[in-house]
């Protein structure tokens, strides 16, 4: 930025200085005549043409600057957002009653079938669909990144809807559709699954009761 400034001090001070010379100089010189003068008009001119040129360049780096400064403040304002939108559903999802229903309905035994629910389990079934719609809501949005979600919930989610996805269609209490963004977030972390990279593969330390063998040195006296 000080190499920016310095130029911008020199133009400044020639085209400042550059009348005075013609003035100081030109006109003075005993070989100086009046038609000679345009010539020296096109000197200025030139000169002219380089302060445009310079105002042009300087327009230009200045919005390659804005453009810079706005993609920065974009990223900022959507990480911003993700950070707010992850504690929102952490603090949702992770209420004590909350995480009680969700491992309530991952249990093998709890039916997926709203016939065979009991009260107490069409509420827990209710509140599993609603912490996990209000999160799908946030995803959908672009409010949060869904690798945020699926790294944290990604196996409740996955474990939860195929047993209460029946909530969807069932007529028994009017409903129609009302956990879509559950549902939405299960398909996505179904094709999340598909598209993350394989898990590095970990290789057994098998511990040995013997000792280390030194290393065979051929020149070694015995």
């Amino acid at each position: 930025m000080v190499w920016f400034l310095l130029v911008a001090v020199l133009v400044c001070l020639v085209w400042w200085l550059w009348p005075w010379y013609v003035l100081r100089f030109v006109t003075t010189h005993p070989d100086f005549s009046f038609e000679h003068a345009g010539q020296f008009g096109d000197l200025y001119g030139a000169f002219n043409a380089l302060v445009s040129t310079f105002t042009l360049a300087c327009l230009v780096y200045t919005l390659w600057q804005q453009q810079h400064d706005l993609v920065q403040t974009r990223t900022a304002l959507r990480s911003s957002l993700n950070m707010q939108g992850l504690l929102e559903v952490r603090q949702v999802l992770q209420d004590e009653e909350v995480r009680q229903a969700r491992s309530r309905v991952q249990k093998p035994e709890f039916s997926g079938d709203p016939e065979k629910w009991t009260a107490d389990d069409w509420k827990t079934v209710e509140r599993v669909c609603h912490t996990f719609e209000f999160a799908g809501i946030l995803v959908k949005k672009g409010l949060l990144d869904r690798d945020l979600v699926f790294c944290t919930w990604g196996g409740p989610v996955e474990r939860c809807w195929p047993k209460v996805c029946a909530i969807q269609t069932n007529r028994s209490r009017g409903f129609s559709l009302p956990y879509a963004h559950f549902q939405f977030l299960y398909e996505e972390h179904q094709r999340w699954k598909s598209s993350a990279p394989p898990p590095p593969t970990e290789v057994p330390w098998t511990p040995t009761d013997s000792p280390p063998t030194p290393p065979h040195n051929p020149t070694r006296n015995h």
